[in-house]
């Protein structure tokens, strides 16, 4: 039910180009994913949520594309990813000054803990990785360790 709900928004949603809604139905839908065990479909809604909120300069849509796709990397057993794109999603927030929601902060404990990781594990340290967004992009768009294969198509 709310993957259809999803599908029908986003298809609302780029028929009035609403580019920033888009990507969170997006992030949404490929969550749903996810959680149904259709993956390769959830990537590639997750990196054109990406895509559409870097085009769009809008870096806490990248964010939360970032810990879906963090999502993502725990369905597939990739621990370490799935803790390095939380990490990554938790510098850029506070630099917008953007918490994260408690309903996302929710399941995304559950992807750290299956990761073996919590949020206070992510940069502990006090340190801040302050990647541009331009990096912060390309290493969500890699696929096991090798460069994106795709690029933004403004």
């Amino acid at each position: 039910m709310a993957g259809a709900w999803l599908e029908q928004s986003l298809r609302l949603y780029t028929e009035i180009n609403r580019a920033g809604w888009v990507a969170g139905a997006a992030t949404y839908l490929g969550l749903t994913l996810v959680r149904c065990g259709d993956l390769a479909r959830a990537r590639s809604l997750l990196e054109d949520s990406v895509l559409i909120a870097e085009a769009s300069r809008d870096e806490d849509g990248v964010a939360q594309a970032l810990e879906g796709l963090a999502s993502l990397a725990a369905a597939q057993d990739r621990s370490q990813r799935a803790v390095r794109l939380c990490a990554i999603a938790a510098d850029v927030r506070p630099r917008l000054g953007i918490p994260v929601p408690a309903w996302d902060r929710q399941w995304l404990d559950a992807v750290l803990a299956s990761a073996g990781a919590a949020w206070s594990d992510l940069l502990s340290d006090g340190s801040c990785l302050a990647l541009p967004m331009g990096d912060v992009v390309r290493y969500a768009l890699e696929r096991d360790g090798e460069p994106a294969r795709r690029e933004h198509r403004a």
